[in-house]
């Protein structure tokens, strides 16, 4: 979806209800034990901060990073 805005910004009123649907299918993911309640808990605050393409961009970067540092540090099982 940040790609989408990057490139068609003129369409944000469109792309905004989408970004917020992130919040179902966390819960939807959550509901059939693929993530924590946590990181939904993470996913909800983060995306109810979201107002404008720039909100946007700067929690990707944000989800990207922790992604990022989630796949080195997690724990093994």
């Amino acid at each position: 979806l940040n790609l989408e805005a990057r490139s068609q910004p003129e369409n944000w009123d469109m792309i905004a209800p989408r970004v917020h649907m992130v919040v179902a299918k966390t819960a939807y993911a959550e509901g059939r034990n693929l993530i924590t309640p946590a990181f939904v808990s993470v996913m909800r605050d983060g995306i109810a901060s979201i107002g404008n393409r720039a909100d946007l961009e700067i929690f990707t970067s944000f989800l990207e990073a922790f992604v990022g540092f989630y796949k080195k540090y997690r724990p093994k099982q």
